[in-house]
């Protein structure tokens, strides 16, 4: 279960703008949801692999194979996309890790071994958006794995041609809090979100729907 952060975007009319789908989000919850892909859509040839430890080791496992080769001709051969000459040249044996030329392949397509390492790249995320609110016409706010995600906030506005978003966020444990304001082509300012006196960000209360104090008081 990851720590989650809530994200909230205020932005003029950003309910109008075609950045929503109706899906089934990462907690089974339906309905209308910030969906990611219509911002920086994950590439759809992405070969379906487990990602973790298993990827590690595969790609531990090739790496190993390389330092061993005598050539360092791995990087044309990847320009050139050609897998088998890429797999005979570091001599990958039978004993080759599972799902080992999936992930080259990935490589070869889109650069990431896999969709989490691509979404972690491209969105800052290991998951689309999830529990999505829609406020008001201006206003939404949704929950990410983890992390907040500016790379997408920096993306919609310039895909969009957005003139100005608000974006602040707040972790779980309220350890992860800040605030951007993003102006199309201009300067973006960042701050830190007001602390209450027990050091928890404003915006948790009212995002969360509790204090994170109130167990202690009781």
């Amino acid at each position: 279960m990851p720590n989650h952060v809530w994200n909230k975007i205020i932005a003029e009319n950003i309910c109008d703008l075609p950045i929503f789908n109706t899906k089934t989000d990462e907690y089974g919850n339906a309905g209308t949801q910030l969906d990611f892909n219509t911002i920086l859509p994950e590439p759809e040839d992405l070969e379906d692999v487990a990602s973790g430890l298993h990827e590690n080791r595969a790609i531990g496992w090739l790496l190993n194979r390389i330092r061993e080769s005598d050539t360092m001709r791995h990087t044309d051969l990847i320009r050139a996309e050609k897998l088998f000459e890429f797999m005979n040249l570091f001599r990958v044996q039978a004993d080759k890790p599972k799902d080992l030329e999936k992930y080259i392949l990935n490589i070869i397509r889109t650069g990431e071994p896999s969709w989490y390492y691509w979404r972690r790249r491209h969105w800052g995320t290991k998951w689309n958006a999830y529990q999505t609110k829609i406020i008001d016409k201006d206003t939404i706010a949704f929950k990410t794995a983890w992390n907040p995600v500016p790379k997408i906030i920096e993306t919609m506005m310039v895909k969009f041609r957005i003139p100005k978003i608000d974006y602040s966020w707040v972790s779980e444990e309220y350890s992860e809090n800040g605030r951007a304001i993003y102006h199309f082509g201009g300067p973006i300012t960042h701050c830190m979100l007001p602390l209450d006196e027990h050091g928890v960000p404003y915006l948790y209360e009212e995002l969360f729907g509790y204090k994170v104090y109130d167990d202690e008081e009781e």
